[in-house]
């Protein structure tokens, strides 16, 4: 429930609003949401998003934070968003619409604003499970009156009229004030004397339907003791802790009919109010209209491995809503407003998620509903949930983990219409996943999104992961050049004292050449890599040069990998996941097709590149042959 401008108000104010506190030896809850938000807005050293996420800088730093937790003592327990509740369907349309509107103007000049990119949550909470992370309120009047995502602010506008704010010379500024005003209003008060003061300024007509939103918002906030269950905390805990006050609901202690009316009428002065997008409301409408489950019918008619693996965070949230609203709203994305939206290249993959998921609740429903840009507006669409792959009927929810993992793995590889003939199996398995979805990528893209440019630079941008690997991290040129360039040296002086001749073979499985990379051949290849790295400076002075068509066709290629990793992981995993941040950096891939598209040949190019650099030559063309374009079947 976020109160717009509130972390600021608290960071800027931290001397007088916080206590220093040596925290140690302790279990801390964590909201995993705006936690992995913070972290991603807080770094300006990867956060230009205009190229759909640097997430190996984002990774790294995310495991810092839960590092200095673990150094500390402290056991972090995070929760993740769940599905989306009714009261929030309004706030979800609008935000897409504002996000549409956002994306279809950014640019990599705009580096003071944040676009979080698709896979952001993905990479949190990769890291969270590579540590071990298992995986509300105290101001819930202040955020009322403020505003949040259920409550209007105009709501209370005689009540603000009433607290008469000093001017503000910004809309920042104006924030602040008000907050301010806010806190030092309700610290007078007990919580029912605060609630009565607000209502003397609602008029009578009104006042029932603003208490019903005030005492449902508090309320709200207070959460049940059974969610410390799946965190880890044994069935006994609960019954030696005094959960009452979790469980608590408030109501107003008081007539709202007895208090007099102070609203303050102003001459000549209108109603203002905020006004939903005539979409928006049709939007709206048609979707409440859909019989919806209510969430604990939902429950009780799924598989309990399920809904142990769902609270645990192992599923995305839209899962749930697909459930019981039949529902998924598709991400906003940087991309070119012109052409379809990214997500439907994946509604083949979601349709089978769908498939699966409602087999549990009413296997005699046939369609959800997507919620997708088309052009700069919102519309909805529907889908149909697939039933059958290849004349085989998919299994029900009910069964799914019953059914051996090769069927399971079956199933995902029809999804994507890859086979062991694809050279799929050749792969280290850590890499199977990612080129399974480059290969759906490559074949579902439209002609006017295709470009080979873009299939070289995520093929060279996997074999820098490699190189990563080897010699570690670096994104400097000027901190690679301090630290390798007497070791690049002695190596180019022993080649050529030797008259080494570079040279590969092209024959082999892609794990033999995979095992075969030298660290002599990554250091010499690093520095082109490394160059890639960098914003052009001309692209940050001059927003026209931004090739929206290259950016959109990786927005596919992630929005690709999201549901291809959500498909694998309800079906058990059975390759394992994808670890997206040593395989994608956005301004690498950008800044590598942006390069290959000035060349004609491009494998003569990288050829050019990688000479000295045999060993990932050979890589290269391995997996440009077997995997990524293998020849026809015969």
């Amino acid at each position: 429930m976020g109160i717009p401008g509130l972390t600021g108000y608290i960071n800027n104010h931290s001397d007088h609003y916080l206590r220093y506190y040596e925290l140690h030896n302790t279990y801390l809850v964590i909201d995993g949401n705006n936690v992995g938000c913070q972290i991603y807005h807080s770094q300006k050293a990867y956060r230009n998003c205009a190229f759909g996420g640097n997430y190996d800088g984002y990774a790294r730093d995310v495991s810092i934070f839960f590092d200095d937790l673990l150094k500390c003592g402290i056991k972090p327990l995070v929760l993740i968003d769940g599905g989306t509740e009714d009261k929030k369907l309004k706030t979800v349309i609008k935000r897409t619409n504002q996000k549409i509107q956002k994306a279809s103007t950014y640019s990599p000049c705009q580096n003071k604003e944040t676009f979080l990119p698709v896979l952001q949550g993905e990479v949190f909470r990769d890291v969270m499970r590579e540590k071990n992370i298992r995986q509300e309120s105290m101001l819930p009047l202040a955020a009322i009156l403020f505003g949040n995502d259920y409550v209007k602010r105009g709501t209370f506008k005689n009540f603000f009229r009433h607290l008469k704010l000093k001017t503000a010379s910004t809309a920042w500024c104006e924030r602040e004030r008000c907050i301010e005003a806010i806190f030092s209003w309700l610290s007078k008060f007990t919580l029912d004397e605060a609630v009565a003061n607000i209502l003397t300024r609602i008029p009578k007509p009104s006042r029932r339907s603003v208490l019903n939103l005030i005492e449902e918002n508090i309320s709200y906030t207070n959460s049940l003791a059974e969610i410390l269950v799946p965190l880890g905390f044994p069935g006994d805990y609960l019954a030696r802790r005094d959960t009452s006050r979790l469980n608590r609901s408030f109501k107003f202690n008081g007539d709202i009919d007895t208090l007099t009316y102070m609203g303050e009428v102003c001459e000549g002065e209108e109603e203002v109010s905020e006004k939903d997008d005539d979409d928006e409301i049709e939007l709206i409408s048609t979707i409440t209209e859909t019989e919806s489950l209510s969430r604990n019918e939902a429950i009780s008619k799924l598989p309990e491995w399920f809904v142990n693996e769902y609270l645990l965070a192992k599923y995305p949230p839209y899962f749930m809503n697909m459930i019981v609203r039949r529902l998924y709203s598709c991400p906003i994305q940087i991309e070119n407003i012109n052409y379809s939206s990214s997500n439907v290249i994946t509604l083949k993959i979601i349709s089978v998620i769908f498939g699966l998921l409602k087999s549990a609740i009413n296997d005699k429903v046939r369609y959800m509903r997507c919620i997708i840009r088309d052009q700069s507006r919102i519309v909805l669409r529907e889908l149909e949930g697939t039933e059958t792959l290849d004349c085989c009927k998919l299994p029900s929810l009910s069964k799914l983990r019953e059914i051996p993992s090769d069927s399971r793995k079956e199933i995902l590889n029809k999804t994507l219409g890859i086979s062991d003939t694809d050279g799929i199996n050749e792969l280290p398995p850590n890499w199977i996943l990612y080129f399974g979805c480059i290969k759906y990528w490559i074949r579902e893209q439209e002609p006017t999104v295709f470009h080979k440019s873009n299939v070289y630079a995520i093929l060279i941008g996997t074999i820098f992961h490699i190189i990563d690997s080897k010699i570690g991290a670096y994104r400097s040129a000027r901190n690679f050049e301090e630290r390798k360039s007497r070791v690049i040296e002695n190596i180019k002086r022993k080649r050529r004292a030797n008259n080494y001749k570079p040279n590969y073979k092209t024959n082999g499985t892609v794990i033999e050449a995979y095992n075969e990379i030298c660290y002599d051949d990554c250091l010499l290849a690093a520095s082109f890599f490394i160059s890639h790295f960098q914003l052009d400076r001309k692209l940050r002075s001059n927003p026209k040069l931004f090739n929206r068509s290259i950016v959109h066709a990786f927005a596919e290629f992630q929005i690709c990998l999201r549901q291809v990793m959500s498909l694998n992981a309800l079906l058990g995993c059975p390759y394992p996941q994808t670890t997206v941040a040593t395989f994608y950096n956005g301004t690498l891939l950008y800044n590598l097709s942006t390069d290959f598209k000035t060349h004609q040949d491009i494998e003569k190019y990288i050829n050019a590149v990688l000479e000295m650099s045999p060993s990932l030559l050979r890589l290269f063309h391995i997996l440009l042959s077997k995997v990524v374009w293998p020849p026809p079947r015969a």
